[in-house]
């Protein structure tokens, strides 16, 4: 009867022989593939491969289309800001003159 250790040596063996196989696998592989490419002179720009499909490749996540935000301030010029991201330069300008940002908001209708 074998015992642990034995057990594991055998499976390191093997291991390294995958490794010396897939290798040498991989080299043939590619050999055949460069060879067919300089045959039938293929372009660069035709090898194109469909990775999503591969088995280790990560898939993204489909992302709905976001919603956009309603305007919460608006000047009379129609000019308009939701309130998110960087202020705009005509409502900065605005608030540089001594306007509140609170005279240009919009009335919001629950």
């Amino acid at each position: 009867m074998q015992n642990l250790i034995e057990i594991q040596a055998k499976i390191a063996e093997l291991k390294k022989q995958e490794k010396l196989i897939l290798e040498q696998e991989y080299t043939e592989a590619l050999e055949k593939v460069q060879a067919l490419i300089t045959q039938h002179k293929i372009p660069v720009t035709d090898l194109v491969f469909g990775f999503e499909d591969a088995p280790m490749t990560k898939k993204r996540k489909e992302t709905s289309p976001g919603k956009k935000a309603e305007a919460k301030y608006r000047d009379a010029s129609g000019n308009s800001w939701s309130g998110r991201g960087l202020t705009p330069k005509w409502l900065t300008a605005a608030v540089a003159t001594g306007r509140k940002l609170e005279d240009f908001a919009i009335a919001q209708q629950a």
